[in-house]
C-alpha cells in the first residue's frame, strides 16, 4: 500500500480508443489497449496475492472478455465509467482462478458485481506502480533517491539536500520532474470513460 496517494486528473479521451476497437479490423487499437492495460492488470493481480502464472491467466481472461464484448461499445456519459466495468470483470476472473479447483463451482458472490472504493484505489495503485517501473530508468540513482525520500518517506527537502550535498532547489526540481513524468505515464495508462453500453462480464 502506498504511503501517499498520487492525486491527479483522469482522462476522458480514451472513449475514442474504445470506439475504434469496435472495428474488428482495427488491430492497431486493440494492440494499443493490450499494451497499456496488460501490465496494470497483472500488477493488480499480484497485489491481490496471485502468483505470476495465475496473474497471467487472469489478464488473458479479462482481455478475452473485453475483446468479445467491445463490439457493443456505446459511449454514454451518464453510464458507469469503463474502469468500473473492467473491475467487475477483473474481480470475477480472479475469483474463478482462485476457485477453479473446487468440485462444486459455485456462483460468484454478489460482491463481485459492484466494485467498491477499495477496488478502485488498488487499481489506481497498480497503475501508479506500472508508471514507476516505466519512469525509473529515465533517472539516475541519486535523482530517484530524492523521490523516494521526499515523496515516499516525507523526509524534509533540506535534509535530503544536505545529505546529498546538493542545493535545495535541485532537490525540489528533481522531485517535480519525476512526479511530472509519473503523471504523464498514469494518464497514458488510465481510463475514465463511460462503460461500453450493455456489456456484461
Amino acid at each position: 500500500m502506498l504511503k501517499k496517494r498520487f492525486r491527479m486528473r483522469w482522462p476522458t479521451t480514451w472513449r475514442h480508443l474504445l470506439a475504434a476497437m469496435t472495428n474488428e479490423r482495427d488491430h492497431a487499437s486493440w494492440s494499443l489497449f493490450c499494451e497499456r492495460y496488460s501490465a496494470v492488470l497483472h500488477q493488480f493481480c499480484r497485489a491481490r496475492g496471485l502468483q505470476s502464472a495465475d496473474a497471467d491467466e487472469v489478464v488473458q481472461m479479462v482481455l478475452i472478455a473485453v475483446n468479445r464484448q467491445i463490439s457493443r461499445f456505446d459511449y454514454q456519459p451518464n453510464r458507469a465509467r469503463f474502469r468500473f466495468w473492467l473491475m467487475k470483470v477483473l474481480n470475477r476472473s480472479i475469483w474463478k482462478v482462485r476457485h477453479r479447483r473446487r468440485e462444486d463451482f459455485l456462483a460468484e458472490p454478489n460482491g463481485l458485481e459492484h466494485p467498491g472504493g477499495d477496488d478502485l484505489l488498488e487499481f489506481g495503485e497498480a497503475v501508479f506502480e506500472v508508471a514507476v517501473q516505466r519512469v525509473r530508468p529515465e533517472f539516475t540513482r541519486e535523482e530517484w533517491e530524492v523521490f523516494e525520500r521526499t515523496w515516499r518517506r516525507d523526509e524534509p527537502h533540506a535534509l535530503v539536500a544536505d545529505t546529498l550535498q546538493r542545493r535545495i532547489s535541485w532537490v525540489y526540481r528533481t522531485k517535480f520532474n519525476i512526479l511530472h513524468r509519473l503523471e504523464e505515464q498514469v494518464v497514458l495508462l488510465s481510463a475514465d470513460i463511460a462503460s461500453p453500453g450493455g456489456l456484461t462480464g
